[in-house]
């Protein structure tokens, strides 16, 4: 398996049967675990959502993700925007252009909703994230504020 490459990688929407692997990647990125029941319930809820997960695949793994919710508005002559979160790939499958694919899937869906801009955070400390997010055509000219709630 180590030796994937970007050809060997496909990116979908995410099915119920690869939250699991989702979670494990969260777990990877954001160092907290997520019940899986919980997260089932709420994967459910997201066919009626404007919010959508796709994960990279190849070889029937699930190596990396990234959600993505199309939100309407009144701004940018009512032209819709993208917000997106989560992007994560697995740290032995990184430097080999899924990352890159899983941005793309971004601009993919930008383009068939003609969407004016799209939104990507990522937090401070991830210098490196930055620095690749950058060499992708996003620019760090906005600043971004996270209020949390109900911390445990």
């Amino acid at each position: 398996m180590e030796s994937i490459v970007e050809n060997d990688v496909i990116i979908r929407k995410a099915v119920r049967a690869d939250v699991p692997a989702i979670l494990e990647l969260y777990e990877e990125l954001l160092h907290e675990h997520t019940d899986l029941s919980n997260a089932l319930n709420d994967f459910d809820s997201l066919e009626v959502s404007a919010d959508t997960i796709y994960v990279a695949e190849s070889e029937c793994k699930v190596i990396g993700t990234i959600q993505l919710s199309v939100c309407k508005g009144i701004a940018f002559n009512c032209r819709p925007f993208i917000t997106a979160e989560y992007l994560i790939v697995e740290k032995q499958y990184r430097n080999r252009g899924i990352g890159t694919k899983l941005l793309a899937k971004i601009d993919e869906i930008a383009n068939s909703v003609n969407a004016e801009c799209s939104f990507f955070v990522s937090s401070a400390h991830r210098t490196d994230a930055h620095s690749f997010y950058k060499k992708r055509g996003y620019a760090d000219d906005v600043i971004g504020f996270r209020k949390t709630y109900n911390e445990e």
